[in-house]
């Protein structure tokens, strides 16, 4: 539901990547390594350090974190 805004935001911020995986089978131990426990959960970087993490999809609260963090 909350992927169209996040391709869209992806083609129109600059300096922002948005990268997206599965925490299926496949990608499990991944999951489990971040800590994922709630669906959709997003981790913000700069610079390679994490600097906020954020549950839910709340697209007004996802972008001013984004916003907050550039």
């Amino acid at each position: 539901m909350i992927k169209p805004t996040l391709v869209q935001w992806n083609d129109d911020m600059a300096g922002v990547q948005i990268v997206k995986f599965n925490c299926n089978s496949k990608n499990k131990d991944l999951g489990k390594s971040l800590g994922i426990k709630v669906a959709p959960t997003f981790f913000l970087y700069k610079n390679g350090d994490q600097v906020a993490t954020m549950t839910g999809a709340k697209v007004d609260d996802l972008l001013k974190l984004i916003e907050q963090h550039k």
